[in-house]
């Protein structure tokens, strides 16, 4: 009896050890803990109250999706009459596209045949220059200026009239006078001046 009493004083020794008084700083976290807790609490709470406002919205939607339904069953509308329609629309519209191409091809054709006016384009002088008199050209003979007395010999020579030695004509060419041998030729005063002596030479 005596060893169980000593036991239990032991654990209860032990068991207040461990639940000692907590420090300050362990009170302050939990109690920021707690406040996460209630703020995370409250915010789901906020969530599950819209997704029931969702849901709300959906089924409403829902209902009137079957009540337009239901009318466009009551009322029977005939689809293929309203495209049979809207087919017979567009055809004519083609039609008449296609008359009014033709009309454009008629009024085109004429225009093009006919030959475009010709534009008379005005004419402009261009600016004359100051003329000058041309002495000769190239490829030009100039014609010698002959005295009357040429004149008149040309004339008597194309009719075939000679003229005399005394009236004026033109005198015979004479024959040129032998020349002397080497050594009867006179030294002419130009060989004297400019030969030298023959002394300075030897």
């Amino acid at each position: 009896m005596a060893k169980k009493e000593a036991r239990k004083h032991a654990q209860k020794s032990e068991h207040a050890k461990h639940s000692a008084p907590k420090t300050p700083k362990s009170t302050g976290a939990d109690r920021a803990l707690v406040q996460n807790f209630i703020a995370l609490q409250k915010v789901m709470t906020n969530i599950a109250v819209k997704f029931d406002n969702l849901a709300d919205k959906i089924q409403k939607l829902l209902d009137v999706f079957e009540i337009s339904a239901k009318s466009l069953a009551e009322k029977d509308f005939d689809f293929e009459k309203e495209n049979k329609d809207i087919i017979e629309k567009l055809n004519e519209v083609l039609e008449q596209n296609k008359t009014i191409a033709r009309g454009l091809t008629l009024l085109h054709e004429p225009t093009s045949q006919a030959p475009a006016p010709a534009v008379e384009m005005p004419y402009l002088e261009p600016p004359r220059a100051p003329q000058r008199k041309q002495l000769f050209s190239f490829g030009t003979k100039i014609k010698p200026q002959l005295l009357p007395n040429q004149m008149q010999r040309t004339r008597d020579i194309s009719s075939g009239y000679q003229p005399s030695i005394t009236q004026g004509g033109v005198p015979s060419p004479q024959k040129p006078k032998p020349r002397p041998p080497f050594e009867q030729e006179e030294p002419d005063e130009f060989s004297e001046q400019y030969l030298p002596e023959e002394q300075g030479i030897y």
